[in-house]
């Protein structure tokens, strides 16, 4: 991987997404936010994530709608759900190989922890 870490965060939540993108940046870890899912993959094509963090529950589009775009778009990238509802989708997830989910709120740490391993995880695949 070239660069720094490209880590994007999609939740219609903005005070959420600010304090994340401010706990995640680093000058080894840019951070790209959106709010609005229908922006999602566009934004997915252009900045490239290395990591794709996904909310489910949103307004017009939700998670599991922005899900096979993301996978289809970058097969290799890993994709952690972070949503405030019981996660009960298991199969669905599978399908497109999210090995990550985490209910919020989330520590700082398990969500450090949890990115750091899943792009491991996918330099490994």
């Amino acid at each position: 991987m070239e660069g720094p870490l490209r880590v994007m965060l999609l939740d219609d939540d903005v005070a959420y997404l600010g304090s994340v993108k401010e706990l995640l940046t680093t000058p080894d870890c840019k951070v790209h936010i959106c709010d609005k899912p229908s922006e999602a993959l566009a934004m997915i094509k252009t900045v490239k994530p290395h990591c794709l963090i996904l909310d489910l529950n949103m307004p017009f589009l939700n998670g599991d709608d922005i899900l096979p775009w993301a996978r289809k778009e970058n097969p290799q990238m890993p994709i952690i759900i972070c949503s405030g509802n019981e996660v009960v989708k298991d199969r669905l997830f599978k399908a497109y190989g999210v090995k990550h989910i985490l209910k919020k709120p989330v520590s700082s740490a398990m969500l450090i922890q949890t990115i750091k391993t899943a792009v491991e995880e996918s330099n490994q695949a």
